[in-house]
């Protein structure tokens, strides 16, 4: 971020992005400076964090223990802030990828392909195209290389079918059994449409009325893989029309995919 407010690094529109979606685009120097007085949310320090393993005897003689480790209310705390992903998301101006090729301590190599394969970055990725369609993320590689980017991948590659590391784990710790984090995600995702849909339902901007009917169409593909997912109802032809907001004129104005 230093390097962007010093203008040593220069945030534009990624190549691929230009011809697959006509998109051309860079940060101003105005919207530069104006990053160098904004508040930052991490997911990282942002959200009280829990630690599986906690072993006492690595503690220094007379150091006070965490107050996340021994407090009560740590895993409520810590619920209520990944709750709270969507909102931070939906009322952030700009979302950054900060995704340095590097080797994880586990031996895998880590990149922008491996984050975005992650399931809990795939919600969050999920959380910000669903409340500023038209926005790019700004994907961070290194120091002075930044990138602007727009992907429809979400659509085709559910957040469900993510990694995720409870699974990879087989859902063991220490020989304790632990929750699949879909159950998590698959409410923030629930959460995140079940707002979004009626907020675009109440519009008559022709743009939003779009992005109802895009919405309410893939909102299966978008749940696909997630646990606790209610059932898809079939309907009629005069149902379906209602829900996606078209009336007897916009139907006969419509022309056939």
């Amino acid at each position: 971020l230093r390097n962007i407010f010093d203008a040593k690094c220069k945030i534009q529109t990624f190549w691929i992005t230009t011809v697959t979606f006509n998109k051309e685009e860079e940060m101003s120097g105005t919207e530069l400076k104006s990053l160098d007085d904004a508040y930052l949310w991490y997911d990282y320090f942002s959200c009280p964090q829990m630690t599986a393993s906690y072993n006492p005897t690595a503690m220094k003689s007379g150091e006070a223990l965490p107050a996340y480790l021994h407090s009560s209310s740590s895993g409520e705390q810590l619920m209520k802030a990944v709750n709270s992903i969507p909102a931070y998301v939906a009322q952030s101006k700009y979302f950054f990828v900060l995704c340095p090729p590097i080797q994880h301590e586990s031996g895998k190599f880590c990149n922008f392909l491996s984050w975005s394969k992650r399931g809990w970055c795939k919600a969050e990725e999920v959380s910000r195209r669903l409340s500023h369609f038209n926005k790019l993320v700004v994907v961070v590689e290194s120091e002075k290389q930044g990138f602007l980017h727009d992907s429809h991948d979400y659509l085709c590659h559910a957040v469900g079918t993510g990694e995720f590391s409870c699974c990879d784990m087989n859902h063991m710790v220490d020989g304790n059994p632990i929750p699949c984090d879909k159950i998590k995600v698959s409410a923030i995702v629930q959460k995140v449409l079940s707002a979004r849909i009626p907020q675009l339902a109440s519009s008559s901007l022709q743009l939003d009325v779009f992005f109802h009917r895009f919405l309410k169409s893939v909102n299966p593909s978008l749940l696909r893989g997630l646990p606790n997912v209610p059932t898809t109802q079939e309907g009629d032809l005069a149902g379906f029309l209602k829900d996606l907001r078209f009336s007897g004129s916009s139907v006969q104005d419509t022309k056939p995919l």
